[in-house]
């Protein structure tokens, strides 16, 4: 499971996500929706341990998480898959997926 609690993100002194909390289940399939401007990178960037300061706590499983860089939470099983880098653009998406599940399983 996913934890998130109490989540405050910054880019330099603006704060950009205010007392943000969610929980995601094992399984379970989630969407985040919002306007331009809402936060949704922000969040996803800060789950990621990516581009953000952040405060507050990050779980998964019992384990917090938010002090790890990016490259142990892939490890934990928790990615970041970019859409508009086209990283792999002869790929499907389910491809591109798989391909970095693989990765993060392996621990890459």
């Amino acid at each position: 499971m996913l934890s998130v609690e109490n989540l405050d993100a910054f880019y330099g002194p603006v704060q950009i996500l205010h007392d943000i909390n969610l929980a995601v289940d094992t399984g379970q399939i989630v969407a985040l929706v919002g306007a331009n401007a809402a936060g949704k990178s922000t969040l996803m960037f800060s789950l990621a341990g990516l581009r953000t300061a952040c405060t507050g706590r990050i779980s998964i499983g019992q384990e917090r998480i938010e002090a790890l860089p990016a490259y142990e939470r892939v490890v934990r099983g928790l990615v970041l898959v970019p859409e508009r880098r086209r990283l792999f653009p002869f790929m499907t998406v389910l491809e591109n997926l798989d391909d970095r599940l693989k990765v993060a399983y392996l621990g890459l």
